[in-house]
């Protein structure tokens, strides 16, 4: 994450690794009260400020489609260094972090037929792109509306430390659950996506997943509700993880507008 955070503020602003004196990007350090060590970081400071989704204008939508864009057009050229593995979720091992009957226990719920259609949705989506570099690489992870700030009219992206190996589409289809409450959803859907192709080229068929890699949002939040649902002190509300669900189950009917919750082989790889 910070190596590619390094490369990619030589083309637009991001947050910036700060070295440490000993000239590394992470340090071990230990705390009083707290066993063991922790692997800590330090990233400058981003100007700008957060705007509610719903008072976003379609020219910063666009902008920020942008800004995604070229993200995902540095990632296509971006390598990681050979002994720095990165551990790709594709459809072969999908259900090693997505599991419909071990969600749906871990929330309480009787829904392990609808999760188990939204994993074999999400792994089509995956074996029909492949995981060729102009499909899938370095993502943000978590670009909700949330992480992105405004300096004047130019789109900022913060909070990178979901950045891993994913498919591009996962960012957009993310940054659009989010916009899906704006009473102009639509049109602003047209202008994600046309700002991103200022920028990044976007294959019709990858447009064609949008809903599938929503899915695998709505799955990855279950999954991390579920997690701190397991924990001492679970501080999840319950309307939360409902909303949740009743979105995926909107999306999988393909109902026109689906609730909102934020409140392959190689070869066969489109070009993206």
């Amino acid at each position: 994450t910070l190596l590619w955070l390094s490369a990619l503020r030589r083309e637009v602003p991001v947050p910036e690794p700060i070295l440490t004196r000993a000239g590394e990007l992470v340090q071990s350090l230990s705390t009083r009260g707290v066993s063991g060590f922790r692997q800590v970081t330090l990233l400058g400071w981003l100007d700008g400020r957060r705007l509610d989704a719903n008072d976003w204008t379609q020219g910063q939508v666009q902008d920020v489609g942008r800004m995604l864009g070229t993200f995902h057009r540095h990632a296509v050229r971006f390598r990681l260094p050979e002994d720095l593995v990165s551990q790709h979720r594709d459809a072969d091992t999908l259900r090693e972090t997505v599991d419909p009957a071990g969600l749906s226990h871990a929330l309480g719920l009787e829904e392990e037929t609808l999760f188990a259609e939204a994993v074999n949705r999400v792994r089509v989506a995956m074996s029909a792109l492949g995981t060729a570099p102009n499909v899938a690489g370095v993502i943000h992870g978590r670009l909700t509306p949330e992480h992105v700030v405004f300096e004047e009219d130019r789109a900022h992206a913060v909070s990178f430390t979901g950045a891993r190996w994913g498919y591009y589409i996962y960012d957009l289809a993310t940054l659009d659950l989010g916009l899906r409450t704006h009473e102009n959803a639509d049109p602003l859907r047209d202008c994600l996506l046309e700002g991103y192709c200022e920028t990044c080229s976007l294959s019709s068929e990858c447009i064609d997943h949008l809903d599938a890699f929503a899915i695998l949002r709505l799955l990855d939040k279950l999954a991390s509700l579920a997690s701190s649902l397991k924990s001492e002190a679970p501080d999840v509300d319950q309307r939360t993880i409902g909303h949740a669900v009743k979105a995926l189950g909107s999306i999988l009917a393909n109902k026109a507008e689906p609730a909102s919750f934020e409140a392959g082989k190689e070869e066969r790889a489109a070009p993206l």
